[in-house]
């Protein structure tokens, strides 16, 4: 399936914005090309990425809720989302760093 120009450019900022966050964290980098939205979800997105570091590439899942999602009594608020994702890419760099 082809993706608008609007969906390549969400996309793009998407990557630029987790690979920041990965060498924020030192968990290494995006590897182009990884990025992928997985099927389900009707309010969250679900993706699959790879964390390069010097102990090679980690497969990681991704959830998010989707951008005209409004967050509710059952779902974490972006910011709850975030600190858990932190949380996470933390608990890789541990992993990556174990592995070297």
């Amino acid at each position: 399936m082809r993706q608008s120009q609007s969906q390549q450019s969400d996309y793009a900022c998407l990557a630029d914005k987790l690979d920041a966050l990965l060498v924020r964290l030192g968990c290494g980098n995006l590897r182009q090309g990884s990025l992928q939205r997985l099927t389900g979800g009707a309010n969250k997105e679900t993706w699959a990425l790879d964390a390069v570091g010097c102990a090679g590439a980690v497969r990681q899942i991704m959830r998010r809720l989707s951008a005209d999602a409004l967050p509710g009594d059952r779902t974490a608020g972006p910011g709850s989302e975030a600190r858990l994702i932190t949380h996470v890419l933390i608990l890789i760099k541990a992993h990556l760093r174990e592995q070297s």
